[in-house]
């Protein structure tokens, strides 16, 4: 989509990414597009505004290291106070931020990665996580290693089966090569992350 946008009509026209949720005051984090993103798998949803924060957690509230997969959490000054009469809810999305007295994050359960130099990469929501095995798996990982495998254009990951019979699918569109992919991925991802079969697909289905 970007090597189209480059190249087309309007590749003089500037494309800003914005990210941000309803309780942070709609937009908390911007990326100024270029065409040094077209050959990446994941384009940032950027850097947080001047007023805003944001830091990639576990589960503990500790910082992730650079390149790490955790929650994107979100402070600043226009974080909200709360969601009305649902004190339960508020208490588990709007906690403590230890770098600041009286500051608060809100935790947006979206899965991210911190870059070096301060970008955001989103990777999914972190209700998609699925156990399988004993393995936590966030499925936003799997598809974002899919994607800078050679050839794939698209990509998604599920798990497929019931019992102990369940597995992971890999779901691919573009000129791809089954056994070639497998093999980059033993590159990018550990044994417990790697999808046990694959399908490659014309396109992938969309939701109306």
């Amino acid at each position: 989509v970007l090597r189209d946008y480059f190249s087309g009509p309007l590749s003089g026209v500037k494309l800003d990414n914005l990210y941000g949720p309803t309780e942070t005051t709609v937009a908390a984090l911007s990326y100024r597009t270029s065409e040094a993103d077209i050959g990446e798998a994941v384009v940032p949803i950027g850097a947080p505004f001047g007023s805003r924060s944001a830091r990639v957690m576990d589960s503990w509230g500790r910082d992730v290291p650079v390149g790490g997969v955790g929650e994107l959490c979100i402070g600043g000054v226009t974080v909200a106070r709360g969601y009305l009469g649902r004190p339960s809810e508020t208490a588990e999305r709007f906690v403590p931020d230890a770098s600041g007295v009286g500051a608060r994050l809100y935790r947006s359960g979206d899965l991210s990665r911190m870059r070096w130099g301060g970008t955001v990469e989103f990777l999914g929501r972190g209700d998609e996580q699925i156990k399988l095995r004993g393995y936590r798996i966030e499925l936003g990982e799997i598809e974002s290693a899919l994607l800078t495998c050679q050839g794939v254009k698209s990509a998604a990951a599920a798990v497929r089966g019931e019992g102990e019979h369940r597995r992971l699918v890999g779901y691919v569109t573009g000129d791809v090569e089954v056994g070639a992919l497998k093999s980059e991925l033993e590159q990018k991802l550990p044994a417990h992350l790697r999808p046990s079969a694959y399908v490659v697909l014309a396109s992938l289905p969309l939701t109306n």
